[in-house]
């Protein structure tokens, strides 16, 4: 069903327009903040970085007016906006993206350059360093454009949606940091074992960790800046979540 009904309808507005974005968005904050420090209290790191991550995309797609596709860039779009904490998001991990390209690049390139006993940050120079390196191997390896296309899936804010889309179809704890010192992504040398063809296997390889600490400061940062946005334009919360929404009526959309 693809035709929309237009109901008849009559405005109740009975008090001004400003009191009312005034109530909605402290209504919103009160939420945000006690939903936030109920999840503090679990002992599932999952299910924390879960509903985080769905706080985030709650204010997120309703930014983006609910699109039907490409709802990772009305996720990543989001927290690039509104996000003021941290400044590489837009940058390229180099780690994924290595291990992604490396049939690619060849074995004149690699990761030895990093100490197995150190855990880096995201702007540590090292890992600026080998970042711009690789971006350059690539580019030389698959010309600009291609390339490009890889080093935007590989933003540390890309992968944040890629590890949300992980917890979400995969209930997938495999780069939540166990670490409760360091409350940012870092890289760390680790070890794995696995099974393939009846035999175990072990090897070494470098991963990304990410903290709930490190989210949840993501999610209050993004929902302060975006409620206080509305507050100073005195423009609703959530403006396309409402109960005209088709969604309100049907689950069954045609896609």
């Amino acid at each position: 069903m693809n035709d929309y009904k237009e109901f008849e309808t009559q405005s109740i507005l009975q008090q001004p327009f400003a009191e009312i974005v005034h109530t909605s968005i402290e209504e919103l904050r009160d939420f945000f903040a006690k939903t936030i420090n109920i999840v503090e209290n679990l002992e599932s790191k999952p299910i924390k970085l879960l509903t985080y991550f769905s706080l985030i995309e709650s204010i997120a797609q309703d930014v983006a007016n609910y699109p039907l596709r490409e709802q990772h860039i009305a996720f990543t779009n989001f927290v690039l906006k509104y996000q003021n904490s941290y400044t590489y998001l837009e940058d390229v991990d180099p780690v994924s993206l290595y291990y992604r390209t490396e049939t690619y690049i060849g074995k004149e390139f690699n990761l030895n350059n990093l100490d197995d006993g150190m855990k880096y940050l995201p702007t540590h120079e090292i890992i600026c360093k080998t970042t711009e390196k690789l971006k350059q191997k690539l580019i030389s390896a698959l010309g600009t454009e291609r390339a490009k296309s890889y080093f935007q899936q590989h933003r540390y804010v890309d992968l944040l949606y890629r590890m949300r889309c992980g917890l979400s179809h995969e209930f997938s704890s495999s780069h939540i940091a166990l670490s409760t010192i360091m409350q940012e992504p870092y890289y760390q040398n680790c070890s794995r074992y696995y099974l393939k063809n009846k035999k175990i296997f072990q090897d070494n390889v470098w991963k990304l960790n990410i903290s709930t600490t490190f989210i949840k400061k993501l999610c209050e940062n993004c929902i302060e800046n975006y409620l206080n946005e509305c507050m100073i334009n005195n423009t609703m919360p959530l403006p396309n979540n409402t109960m005209i929404r088709f969604c309100e009526l049907s689950w069954y959309n045609k896609i």
